[in-house]
């Protein structure tokens, strides 16, 4: 087409884009959410370690833990958004051919329409990806939870065996 032009872009570099423009907003928004290396230390700690702490120690981990809590958050949240994100475009990029496929269910006509377009079957690909990772990070974060709640709890009953002591 004369005085158009093609943006020839993959859906990888688009989602890239679409990353970049969201940890932008989330830094002009006052976010900015970085992992703490110290905290990773404390994801492990023995029964021996905990004895040994005091309780000023045990609350330091359990800030520690909860800093790398709201990090892995972070990293959740974006991969939640990357997939709405490809559902989203997906849903578009299919819109006009999904009723053309002669199939039983809506979701036999969408997965062939996904299948008959390159850019429907790389976004597929990458909200893949990205739901196996947030299917994995879900249930880390609500365990790092219980995990700071202990340690406020061991903290408490140390300061308290301290004060009868």
């Amino acid at each position: 087409m004369a005085g158009q032009t093609v943006e020839l872009i993959t859906p990888e570099a688009k989602i890239e884009e679409v990353d970049a423009l969201l940890d932008d907003y989330q830094e002009k928004v006052g976010l900015r959410i970085d992992r703490n290396l110290d905290s990773v230390k404390y994801l492990n700690l023995s029964q021996t370690d905990l004895l040994r702490m005091g309780p000023d120690e045990v609350d330091i981990a359990a800030v520690a833990l909860a800093q790398y809590n709201t990090y892995l958050q972070k990293i959740l949240n974006k991969e939640v958004a990357r997939v709405n994100w490809c559902e989203a475009y997906i849903k578009v990029s299919i819109a006009k051919s999904c009723p053309n496929f002669n199939a039983y269910s809506y979701e036999e006509r969408r997965s062939l329409a996904i299948g008959d377009n390159d850019w429907s079957c790389k976004l597929n690909k990458l909200k893949i990806a990205a739901q196996s990772r947030v299917d994995r990070l879900t249930n880390i974060s609500m365990a790092l939870s219980t995990q700071i709640k202990t340690l406020l709890s061991l903290s408490q009953s140390k300061r308290a065996r301290l004060g009868k002591s």
